[in-house]
């Protein structure tokens, strides 16, 4: 993954800059730079209530004569590790600090059953996070790659930078609280039109990470 370099001799002027101020731990000034994550887990926590509000179920497996569709409230998915799904984010003296590039791809199917009564698979998802304005911006989504080939989740944050957990010294990232709502495009194609917008729960990610390598454009 090639990581845009405009921005990164500002970053790391800045970050030098930060270094050489004697309050700043240098242990902390070793962890700015640029990292990028390594597999991890993405779990979804759906908001019952909100759901069964809309006439909305969701669960992990489809129902059957002998079994129905059951709740289950936090659904976890195991997330690639590879070319195609890495983040790659940079930190500033041992915080967080913004998104830079990439996206992660998910293994896991999530059964949602919609107003109509009619039960739809969605899954393998891809997660992708934007940052812009300095980090004081912040968008997402969630794709379905299993079937519909459609944005099922947008993603929202008051301040998605005090919603992250960087470690450095543990080399691992934790984002919690993320708000996901029902995509309107995908709610209007599944005949749902009145799930747009409306919020679904919160996902949250943990990922090992490593230091990432920032290439020069070509």
């Amino acid at each position: 993954m090639k990581i845009p370099s405009r921005g990164v001799r500002g970053f790391t002027a800045l970050a030098l800059a930060l270094c050489a101020a004697p309050s700043v731990a240098q242990s902390d000034c070793n962890l700015s730079g640029y990292w990028e994550t390594r597999g991890g887990v993405v779990t979804l926590e759906l908001d019952e209530s909100a759901l069964r509000a809309r006439g909305v179920k969701a669960g992990a497996w489809r129902s059957t004569a002998r079994s129905r569709l059951r709740p289950h409230l936090d659904t976890s998915y195991r997330v690639e590790y590879g070319e195609r799904s890495r983040l790659v984010f940079a930190s500033n003296r041992g915080g967080f600090s913004s998104v830079i590039s990439g996206s992660l791809r998910s293994v896991g199917t999530l059964v949602l059953q919609l107003p109509s009564g009619r039960e739809l698979e969605v899954g393998d998802f891809e997660l992708c996070l934007a940052m812009h304005h300095n980090g004081s911006h912040f968008s997402g989504s969630l794709c379905d790659r299993r079937s519909t080939d459609q944005e099922v989740f947008v993603l929202t944050a008051r301040d998605a930078r005090k919603l992250a957990r960087f470690d450095g010294h543990g080399q691992r990232l934790e984002w919690a609280g993320i708000e996901l709502r029902f995509s309107a495009p995908w709610a209007k194609a599944q005949g749902a039109p009145e799930l747009a917008g409306v919020r679904a729960g919160w996902l949250h990610l943990e990922a090992p990470v490593g230091p990432a390598t920032v290439f020069e454009p070509e």
